[in-house]
């Protein structure tokens, strides 16, 4: 019955924005110093706000993906692209500039408490341009998993047409940077660990690593907010999505071009937050050798 209900609400604009302000405004009004989970899109983050809101009922949680203007900007106008007219899934901008306005108010007066994940960037782009499928490829339903050359065609759309490629690459120095005058790249990562966290002038910062959050999340919350035994519960997964079947196929017999590969993971972002092992391993995949 309340997933239903939710389902109602998110399917209609007025009344999705008027829940979202009202949940917005009763987030703020408690009373502990807030945690911002802060992050590009689909790194997993939702089960961990969930949890979040479970285990801390008195400390403002909020989530977002951009907090300057030129990535609100930038956001709007390529879900403007992608949907006509309003779209109740814009709660995620409005959000953005909610949490924007609050951290001018009370920055200078509350430490604040930054939760930022991050994935390796092609499965990150794949799963982003599924998600989106149909506003890329309109014509998708009509795709047959027997046809050989879906994949192929699939691919050329998410070369060609998706619209997100370094993103992933781009993030921390277009979004964290900016606004939290922290850059991540200065700061030491261990690959294996799989998290860190940074101490600024009030402002705390877990960095995590969605490869590694099964094992180390119980540890990192045990730490950077007293949480213990952090429980995870799968949110917004690609196998609830009625494209899985293709998705997972596409993932197991697409060959991506070796130009395309480099740039990614010969990227700052990469040498920073994994293994050379780990790179490694990541190029065998997406060039299926095994």
């Amino acid at each position: 019955m309340i997933k239903q209900i939710k389902k109602w609400i998110g399917s209609n604009y007025t009344i999705s924005r008027y829940y979202h302000e009202r949940r917005l405004r009763a987030e703020s009004r408690k009373g502990e110093d807030p945690v911002i989970v802060f992050q590009m899109g689909k790194v997993g983050s939702t089960a961990i706000v969930d949890e979040l809101r479970k285990r801390s009922l008195h400390t403002p949680v909020f989530h977002v993906h951009f907090l300057t203007n030129a990535g609100i900007s930038d956001a709007k106008n390529r879900r403007a692209q992608l949907m006509k007219g309003y779209n109740a899934n814009e709660w995620c901008l409005y959000e953005s500039d909610f949490v924007r306005n609050y951290l001018g108010e009370h920055i200078s007066d509350r430490k604040i408490k930054i939760i930022t994940l991050f994935r390796e960037p092609i499965s990150r782009n794949i799963s982003s341009f599924f998600y989106n499928i149909h506003k890329y490829v309109p014509d998708f339903d009509g795709y047959r998993l027997d046809d050989a050359s879906c994949i192929s065609e699939l691919l050329h759309k998410y070369l060609e047409v998706f619209v997100e490629h370094e993103y992933t690459l781009e993030w921390f120095d277009a979004e964290f940077e900016p606004v939290f005058g922290l850059d991540l790249y200065k700061h030491e990562f261990d690959p294996e660990k799989g998290y860190s966290i940074i101490k600024n002038n009030g402002i705390e910062v877990l960095v995590l690593k969605l490869e590694k959050l099964k094992e180390s999340a119980s540890a990192a919350f045990s730490e950077f907010m007293n949480i213990e035994k952090f429980d995870l519960k799968k949110k917004n997964t690609s196998d609830e999505q009625p494209y899985y079947d293709t998705y997972k196929m596409f993932l197991a017999n697409v060959n991506l071009p070796i130009a395309y590969i480099d740039m990614m993971y010969e990227s700052a972002y990469m040498k920073h937050f994994y293994s050379e092992d780990e790179i490694t391993q990541f190029r065998r995949r997406w060039q299926h050798i095994a």
